[in-house]
């Protein structure tokens, strides 16, 4: 732990994670779903805590400009996912309601 994080602990903290898993997994979205240059693409990694799943899965979901949202689940870390897990979750994806504020 870093002092700053010691004396603060609401202090910044490097971002971790996978910025190319994320950067490659954005792009086979806009690859595989005709999307508008305006829909936001969000990609979060989660533990998963369904009976029987892998212990981490990858949720992708989609805002659109129209104000649709659309969720894909792949039961795949970050890195794991590939582009042909992309095709398959996005014929399988949920419609989800934003939450408003």
């Amino acid at each position: 732990m870093s002092e700053q994080t010691k004396s603060n602990p609401f202090a910044p903290r490097p971002r971790g994670g996978y910025p190319e898993a994320l950067k490659q997994i954005r792009s086979w979205v806009r690859d595989v779903i005709p999307l508008d240059p305006e829909d936001t693409i969000s990609v979060t990694e989660l533990a998963c805590a369904e009976p029987g799943c892998p212990p981490k899965e990858t949720v992708i979901v989609i805002m659109h400009s129209s104000g649709l949202w659309e969720k894909m689940r792949i039961h795949n870390a970050m890195p794991d996912v590939s582009e042909m897990d992309i095709l398959y979750a996005s014929r399988k994806t949920e419609t989800v309601t934003p939450k408003s504020g």
